[in-house]
């Protein structure tokens, strides 16, 4: 998990193209801090109990400032309300300075393998 270096405002990022598993999910937008605005599914809470390998973003309520990550855990397991964060250093510090709820949780796409989420994350960051 890394701290977005925002992208231009000009830019929408959606990362649907990385598994058919996207067209399941409604789609809706979120913009961060920077303007910038992804392309975020709306995932019901027992897709996120059982799907894996997402790519996804907190961003802070007030500031939205924007942490973008990637999983191949089901996601539930991998947020588990910020518990797994706690040893990196930029979002681990926001949690233990602002807690979980003060983050809005996105699950931005589903990848069909490893690559394609570093691949997607690097691009998000950027």
């Amino acid at each position: 998990m890394t701290a977005v270096r925002f992208p231009s405002a000009t830019e929408m990022h959606d990362y649907s193209h990385l598994s058919s598993v996207n067209s399941g999910f409604e789609k809706s937008t979120v913009r961060v801090a920077s303007g910038a605005e992804f392309v975020y599914r709306v995932v019901p809470i027992d897709a996120l109990r059982t799907h894996t390998n997402a790519l996804y973003a907190h961003v802070h309520k007030e500031s939205g400032q924007c942490y973008i990550g990637i999983t191949e855990q089901r996601v539930l397991d991998r947020w588990t309300r910020g518990n797994n964060y706690r040893q990196q250093k930029r979002f681990g510090h926001a949690l233990k300075k602002h807690g979980w709820d003060a983050f809005h949780h996105f699950v931005l796409a589903f990848a069909d393998d490893r690559k394609s989420l570093e691949t997607a994350e690097v691009d998000a960051i950027r």
